[in-house]
């Protein structure tokens, strides 16, 4: 399937609020807990299922050179982390490690899935559901089921959710299923209206024991498991797909930007420098100016992610460099 550049325009937009979410949670203000701390948790929560499902939307189609295109950007900022840090470990984070592992079994979903959408419509949905409803009882208080996320703790960190959010985006795709600008707002409306209703329902659960609800709270009943944050990434995406359109110049920006946003993601949270790109500024304006948090987190996000997006183009060309000298 050809690359939608309103798609690859989220796929820069999911990062950033990944960034953003990434300044407060190991940030300075991590300790704050009140309520607009929600603004970089609860409500783009769904960041991170939306960028794997952008996956299933074009299908991951397996090959050594794609592998190796990613996994060769983990080596490089592993051993720029090295350099820095003076601690080689190869690592992707949790999610480079799970997103590598979904590639390498892509080729066996793919065949499952194009099997299952030559069925009847109904099976198509009974399979759907079987699946589906394992994700939702993983996720609600209890953890009925552990296989999503067998410590039970943050559910949907894990190659099953990852595999669900495939699952079910790769078969909207195939099947080109039409869902209209109402249907699809409603969905994102009513992930949102959840949230505030699980949170209320927190808050009275707070003040029956008598005590203060923190901004954490918001968290108790959202994770990426959790069935109103999946909804709101898979509307999210198809609305964007079906219904967004972007100017020809602004695409190829985007097209330009796009294939370092999982360098981003590596640079700014797994190496041994790239807390310092917000840590840093975040104390410098805590102490010298007036500022409210939530906007010196946003400050910091765009300086984040602008300067690994800086970086991630210059290897980008001593790469390209490289092989025109070869």
């Amino acid at each position: 399937m050809k690359r939608n550049a309103a798609i690859e325009l989220l796929r820069c937009v999911l990062m950033f609020l990944i960034v953003a979410d990434h300044c407060y949670y190991h940030g300075i203000f991590k300790e704050s807990q009140v309520a607009w701390t929600a603004l970089f948790t609860t409500f783009v929560l769904w960041h991170v299922d939306c960028f794997v499902a952008i996956s299933g939307w074009f299908g991951i189609k397996f090959s050594l050179k794609k592998f190796w295109r990613i996994y060769a950007q983990v080596l490089f900022y592993s051993l720029l982390s090295f350099v820095f840090g003076g601690k080689f470990d190869i690592t992707g984070g949790w999610f480079g490690g799970t997103y590598l592992f979904l590639m390498m079994i892509a080729p066996l979903l793919n065949l499952m899935i194009e099997k299952l959408v030559t069925l009847p419509r109904k099976d198509i949905l009974f399979y759907w559901g079987l699946f589906s409803g394992g994700i939702v009882l993983s996720w609600v208080p209890g953890h009925l089921f552990t296989a999503v996320d067998p410590r039970g703790i943050d559910g949907g960190s894990s190659i099953m959710m990852f595999i669900f959010l495939y699952f079910t985006v790769r078969i909207i795709s195939l099947l080109d299923l039409s869902f209209s600008r109402k249907v699809l707002v409603s969905a994102i409306g009513g992930g949102y209206l959840s949230i505030f209703i699980l949170a209320a329902f927190q808050y009275v659960k707070c003040y029956l024991r008598g005590i203060s609800m923190p901004g954490s709270s918001f968290l108790v009943y959202h994770c990426y498991s959790a069935p109103h944050i999946w909804i709101i990434a898979i509307a999210v995406l198809v609305y964007v797909a079906k219904y967004v359109t972007i100017s020809e110049r602004f695409a190829n920006i985007v097209r330009f930007c796009s294939p370092s946003m999982f360098a981003i993601y590596l640079i700014h949270d797994t190496t041994s420098f790239g807390k310092l790109f917000y840590i840093i500024p975040e104390e410098w304006l805590s102490l010298h100016t007036s500022l409210h948090p939530a906007v010196i987190i946003l400050i910091c996000s765009v300086l984040t992610y602008c300067i690994c997006l800086a970086i991630d183009i210059i290897r980008r060309g001593l790469f390209y460099l490289a092989r025109l000298n070869r």
